[in-house]
């Protein structure tokens, strides 16, 4: 195993790691990302993990569509990508059994810097999880990531590609309700 397969290994952990601690409200559930005016409960845009009320209408914020809990943009981002960061450069792209690889969980956390690094490393911007067919637009799209959607663009991944069950990145942002997103997987 070469060095950017160990670092491939490290990230992979630490990437799934910052999903199930990051990506999750404290009962669990998966939060996904909408505008503060999309989040609010009972019209008042709060954040569950700062206290912080009165988000404006077009903050970005996390929300659990399950229980209500919101977290702002700043709560959520806070660290996330400081260690996959630090392990990014010369990592390879590596996948677990089910076909999710680095990439994968770098567009479902939204992590620019590193889904850029894999990308310069190589990464195969149309890989697919073994399991479902997913690509990495396709799980930057249902998480409502406009700048990791733009990104994959530029480095080539294609708009059509289908899932498993013939589903397209476009058809998981409108099942999500990522309005924001129809114009550029159109």
């Amino acid at each position: 195993m070469g060095g950017g397969d160990r670092l491939g290994q490290q990230l992979f952990e630490v990437l799934r790691w910052a999903v199930e601690a990051k990506a999750s409200c404290p009962q669990g559930h998966v939060l996904q990302k909408y505008t503060a005016d999309a989040a609010a409960v009972n019209g008042v845009a709060r954040c569950d993990a700062c206290g912080r009320r009165g988000l404006p209408a077009s903050a970005v914020c996390w929300a659990c569509t399950e229980c209500g809990y919101v977290k702002c943009s700043a709560c959520h981002d806070r660290h996330a990508e400081m260690l996959p960061l630090a392990v990014a450069d010369g990592a390879r792209n590596v996948s677990e059994h089910g076909g999710w690889s680095s990439l994968h969980l770098a567009c479902r956390l939204g992590l620019q810097n590193v889904t850029e690094r894999l990308l310069d490393a190589r990464a195969d911007v149309e890989c697919k999880d073994d399991v479902h067919g997913f690509t990495p637009m396709m799980v930057a799209a249902t998480h409502g990531h406009a700048e990791i959607c733009s990104i994959l663009l530029q480095r080539k991944a294609e708009k059509g590609t289908r899932s498993k069950r013939g589903y397209t990145a476009l058809d998981f942002a409108q099942l999500w309700q990522h309005s924001h997103l129809e114009r550029l997987l159109q």
